[in-house]
């Protein structure tokens, strides 16, 4: 935490969240005290194991899900995005083609020698022929190298199956994510349908903000009411030793429990946008850190609980302190290891090693080619930088300024004209 704090101001760390890391780390830290104590001995050890595991636990997991539920509101499908990104270029070829048959209208163009620009879009036209066949296997491909009167029908009957394509289920969300790329392409739909996300991603930070809470404040009740009724039951064990019987163990299973299926549904998030552009890199470590956690985390505590908890006490305590710390030790490892490497390497604010854009080493849909370099240009950098910039505004609930704290409603989110 001390790190984090000190190097607040990289952009690896700010970006991401500087708030949500520490966070993360405080939830860890109260892990790794309550594995200090020996819920066999008292009630008072019990009840300080009950509150620090879980209230540590729970803060981790809510935390990863707003990354994760943040990352799939805004981040884009990558296949998606190539089909979307070609459709969304055809205007822009028409025009280009419109100019250079005008140019050939006035000018006499050598037929052996095709231009740079000719060949350029003849390329891009084969893949939109390629997507145009594909949704209408009954048009012939067609090059827009021909009359005025050709051209416009071939806008009309292009534009409809444009629109077409972009108001289907799978392709709306898409469609609207990437006119966060491309401002000349937004349209009023595309921005409606990001304020859609942005109030789903505020509406998550509110309820998982009031679920922890209020998971707080049960832990806290049950914990001072089996205080009042405790049960002093000692028990033998099977190496005949004498143990003392915890009454919040049945909670204990309960919680663990939840946070099973909860991990279970973080893991089923993590996987949707597995292979999704525009994410912070650092959701693909929270996915094998969930996976670490999930098969390592509360299903740990659960066989153990069924197999060694009414036999010996001993091997039970031992067998989860050592399962849970190496479980949540790699967690942390996952977490923070970028941020310490990057910065240590003096590469903290480059947003290329925090965040992905377009797949570097992907073909070039444009060029067919993977070594154009197409992916690695200047405006695509830009494009980064104000893409995290969007996500860091739909993610402030919170703004402190002049010294004060001042809420950000989701109204005034709803407002949004954040169109890159």
């Amino acid at each position: 935490m001390i790190f984090m704090a000190i190097f607040r101001n990289q952009s690896i760390i700010k970006d991401t969240g500087f708030i949500k890391c520490e966070l993360i780390l405080l939830g860890l830290i109260l892990f790794f005290l309550s594995i200090n104590f020996d819920i066999f001995t008292n009630y008072k050890n019990c009840a300080s194991y009950f509150f620090l595991y879980h209230s540590g636990t729970l803060l981790i997991y809510i935390i990863f899900l707003t990354y994760v539920s943040t990352g799939y509101e805004l981040g884009i499908n990558y296949k998606e995005f190539e089909i979307t990104n070609i459709l969304q270029n055809k205007k822009a070829i028409k025009r280009i083609s419109r100019f250079i048959l005008n140019k050939k209208e006035e000018e006499t163009i050598n037929d052996s020698a095709e231009t740079l620009d000719e060949k350029l879009i003849i390329n891009i036209e084969k893949e939109l022929n390629k997507i145009e066949s594909f949704y209408n296997n009954n048009r012939n491909s067609q090059y827009y190298y021909g009359t005025s009167k050709n051209y416009k029908e071939d806008e009309e009957i292009d534009n409809y199956k444009y629109y077409s394509l972009i108001s289907s289920p799978v392709k709306t969300d898409c469609s609207s994510k990437t006119c966060l790329l491309n401002k000349m392409d937004s349209k009023k739909d595309d921005i409606l349908r990001l304020n859609k996300s942005i109030k789903k991603i505020h509406s998550l930070f509110m309820e998982i903000t009031v679920m922890y809470i209020i998971v707080l404040i049960f832990i806290v009740f049950v914990i001072i009411y089996n205080s009042f009724n405790e049960n002093k039951e000692i028990q033998q064990n099977f190496d005949g030793k004498w143990r003392y019987n915890c009454p919040l163990d049945r909670f204990n299973i309960i919680m663990d429990l939840i946070e099973f299926f909860a991990l279970i549904n973080l893991l089923c998030k993590v996987l949707k946008i597995w292979n999704f552009s525009y994410v912070f890199k650092c959701v693909k470590y929270i996915g094998f850190a969930s996976m670490i956690w999930f098969t390592n985390g509360p299903l740990v505590y659960l066989i153990s609980y069924f197999t060694i908890y009414k036999d010996n006490s001993n091997s039970f305590n031992s067998f989860n302190t050592t399962m849970n710390g190496i479980c949540y030790f790699i967690i942390y490892i996952l977490y923070t290891w970028d941020k310490v490497y990057y910065i240590i390497k003096g590469k903290g604010n480059d947003p290329e090693k925090y965040f992905y854009s377009v797949k570097r080493h992907e073909e070039c849909v444009y060029h067919k080619s993977c070594y154009c370099n197409c992916t690695n240009t200047t405006i695509n950098y830009d494009i980064v930088i104000k893409y995290i910039n969007f996500y860091k505004y739909c993610s402030k609930i919170i703004d402190y300024s002049n010294g004060k704290l001042r809420y950000i409603k989701m109204e005034n989110k709803n407002q949004l004209k954040f169109i890159i």
